[in-house]
């Protein structure tokens, strides 16, 4: 994956954190970590890059303040974002937009407060009914999904375009996200022995085996 891919799919990821750990403070880090389908190093990785998120000038009342008391965590948005903000019909539409995709985040609370907050700001723009985000669904992204929570090890048949051939793989799938207008899994590939990136859309079947795994070192 691209630096820049890898940068986008860390932000969706911290930015998903958020409105969950508002609502759950005190999640305990495995917890949290079981939801958002990745391992426990990546989400205090993801919750160290949270600390130095906000806005400029980035002094203290600008910053997202992220607490952990041994293998809980809770965090306090910056004084700056309780302030009432007036936004023009086409920020708000933005802001809509973006919060219903980030809504699609493997993790994301779809009856949290951000949902909420954005009903409500739906309502507000007359667009409760008229917005749809589409980012790219997939036919067999819910069962990846699954496998990649409860870390359980799938069979796949997966269509290869560069050498326009069909293979089935057994893999281990570590997560699943979306970047640049499709969906992806990161997952350890038994038949290639490494980690491999496959394209959701392009997974033809999947087929659980009901066989579970650890976390391999190196997913790390």
């Amino acid at each position: 994956m691209s630096p820049r891919a890898v940068a986008t799919e860390r932000l969706r990821r911290v930015l998903a954190l958020v409105p969950w750990i508002l609502a759950h403070p005190g999640e305990h880090l495995d917890d949290l970590a079981t939801r958002f389908g990745m391992s426990r190093r990546d989400l205090e990785r993801e919750l160290s890059l949270l600390q130095f998120c906000g806005l400029p000038p980035y002094t203290a009342d600008r910053l997202i303040d992220v607490e952990l008391r041994g293998d809980r965590v809770s965090i306090r948005l910056a004084e700056y974002f309780e302030r009432s903000l007036r936004l023009t019909a086409s920020e708000g539409f933005a802001l809509l937009a973006a919060g219903r995709a980030m809504l699609t985040v493997p993790g994301a609370d779809e009856r949290g407060p951000l949902a909420r907050a954005l009903d409500k700001l739906a309502d507000a723009l007359g667009a409760s009914q008229g917005l749809v985000v589409d980012v790219g669904g997939a036919p067999n992204l819910d069962v990846l999904r699954d496998a990649a929570r409860e870390r359980e090890q799938v069979e796949i048949d997966y269509y290869s375009y560069s050498r326009d051939e069909m293979t089935t793989r057994r893999i281990d799938p570590v997560r699943v996200f979306h970047a640049f207008g499709a969906w992806y899994t990161a997952a350890y590939c038994h038949r290639a022995e490494g980690e491999r990136l496959f394209r959701v859309d392009r997974v033809r079947a999947v087929r659980p085996t009901g066989e579970h795994f650890a976390p391999r070192p190196e997913s790390e």
